[in-house]
């Protein structure tokens, strides 16, 4: 997928929540699958980009309030994610020891 192309789109016709485009009309317009679509756009904010989301779809920021309420979404899923994987580790002493291969705690 062309990043820079998928930039150029959020910046010029997507930029506010007002504006937002949903993952399948962003899919198709690129031809990528929705996979493809949300790597990319996690490049782009990994690259310093305000691309934001919400249930409207994806836009290009256009106030801080809007990039505030993504990086809180972003949060919040980032502690369910933490949650699910501690239950998870405590659930590892019921397999064999050896059969487990990451490293289960940072």
């Amino acid at each position: 997928m062309d990043k820079d192309a998928l930039l150029h789109y959020l910046k010029r016709r997507c930029t506010g929540q007002r504006n937002a485009v949903s993952s399948p009309a962003l899919e198709a317009l690129f031809r990528v699958s929705g996979g493809r679509l949300r790597h990319s756009i996690n490049e782009l904010r990994c690259a310093g980009h305000p691309i934001c989301s919400g249930d409207e779809g994806y836009y290009y920021a256009e106030t801080s309030a809007e990039l505030t309420a993504t990086i809180r979404q972003l949060q919040s899923r980032i502690s369910k994610i933490a949650g699910a994987k501690n239950g998870l580790v405590r659930a590892a002493p019921l397999y064999d020891a050896d059969q487990l291969e990451l490293p289960l705690t940072e």
